[in-house]
């Protein structure tokens, strides 16, 4: 599996949800983040992908703290100079923030389309209501995935010199399925990795969820 800024986001609000839980004042969050965000980027050798999520989340923590709303494309931007220069031309590197570009411009849209599209039951019924919650998670992971991939239709043309427009289809269903489910799953094999029967049928389960990945 490819580093991106989705394992940053992971791992930093899983810290993040740790610190609250043992009642960390928010002041010393901030710190505690970066000193792990930094540790973890120098883990992945400093890529494209790994520092702009590390930037972008670090600065939209430090405008919540000081009370301002974070904007996307000022997050983004100083995740660009936070860089290398001459990483500029890399594909990961292009691909990363065409990705990240795509999500700040045309989520907020899809968003509220699909709000319109497809809106909240009344909470009079239960069960429609909690179908109508887990349908709408769904379709937010769905315009996340799809703003992505519009985001990199070109680069991808541009670097490997072809556009295959069936992977933005077969992407919605492949990236939700990595990011919720084979990620965390990769990450509970290793902790139960010396337990003999636990760590074998964890190993067993994520090896079958990546087969059925890489076959889609």
């Amino acid at each position: 599996m490819s580093v991106s800024g989705l394992h940053v986001g992971l791992l930093g609000g899983l810290l993040l949800g740790v610190m609250r839980r043992l009642r960390v004042r928010r002041v010393l969050r901030l710190p505690a983040l970066a000193v792990f965000l930094a540790g973890y980027c120098a883990l992945t050798g400093f890529s494209a992908a790994s520092v702009r999520a590390a930037v972008m989340l670090m600065l939209t923590l430090l405008a919540q703290l000081a009370s301002r709303r974070p904007d996307r494309l000022t997050t983004l931007a100083a995740a660009v100079l936070a860089l290398d220069p001459l990483q500029a031309w890399s594909a990961g590197f292009v691909l990363s923030f065409s990705a990240m570009l795509g999500i700040t411009l045309l989520l907020p849209p899809l968003t509220r389309l699909f709000a319109r599209l497809f809106p909240y039951p009344e909470k009079s019924h239960p069960l429609r209501y909690a179908l109508g919650r887990l349908g709408r998670g769904a379709l937010s992971l769905t315009a996340v995935s799809l703003a992505a991939q519009v985001g990199v239709l070109l680069p991808t043309a541009a670097y490997f010199h072809q556009l295959p427009l069936y992977g933005v289809l077969i992407n919605l269903l492949i990236v939700p399925l990595a990011g919720t489910m084979l990620t965390p799953l990769c990450a509970i094999t290793l902790l139960f990795s010396s337990v003999p029967l636990a760590g074998q049928a964890l190993g067993w389960t994520a090896s079958l969820l990546a087969r059925l990945l890489l076959w889609l």
